[in-house]
């Protein structure tokens, strides 16, 4: 038995540190971004015409908040407390037709860079076309955003908080610090 200790302590710190590593989560968590910038803002432009039929404002789908502002209503499972930077006020109950679209959109914009956490600052024109919106992305150590935003100018960086870079004319890229 004392040499079992032994062992233990041993590999012990080995878990421990593996467990920091990978949080438990039903949301997918990626170590570094799995797709080039031009891949993705191609993949998410597939997704307009989708977002465009639902009229979605916000989507978010994270383990703490999964919300969606879309042509139906706002409606998630956890109360505005857990979705407060992204409500417009309190949601509805997910009903299951509600739950199935959610589940979709989120698909869609499952690109394959990390793991889509929100899209929210949606804005379309008269006739229901996308004209900005900004996407959110979650990988170990770092969070990006992808912003549509054709004839944009690229805000200044922020430096030790944010980053910006150009992708196209459409589209741009949020760095942002992890801590």
């Amino acid at each position: 038995m004392h040499r079992f200790g032994r062992i233990l302590a041993l590999i012990a710190p080995f878990l421990l540190l593996g467990a920091c590593a990978f949080p438990f989560s039903d949301q997918q968590q990626m170590p570094y971004p799995q797709s080039t910038p031009d891949e993705v803002t191609a993949r998410l432009k597939q997704a307009f015409e989708l977002l465009e039929r639902n009229r979605v404002s916000v989507l978010v789908n994270r383990t703490d908040c999964r919300l969606i502002e879309y042509r139906r209503g706002t409606f998630s499972p956890n109360s505005v407390e857990w979705c407060l930077e992204y409500a417009g006020g309190e949601p509805a109950p997910l009903t299951e037709e509600v739950t199935d679209e959610y589940y979709q959109l989120v698909a869609s914009l499952d690109v394959g860079r990390a793991a889509f956490s929100a899209m929210n600052n949606a804005e379309y024109s008269a006739d229901w076309r996308l004209i900005e919106a900004t996407f959110t992305f979650i990988y170990n150590f770092g969070t990006e955003l992808l912003v549509f935003d054709p004839g944009y100018r690229l805000p200044t960086d922020e430096p030790g908080e944010r980053w910006y870079e150009a992708i196209d004319n459409e589209w741009y890229i949020v760095k942002v610090d992890w801590n």
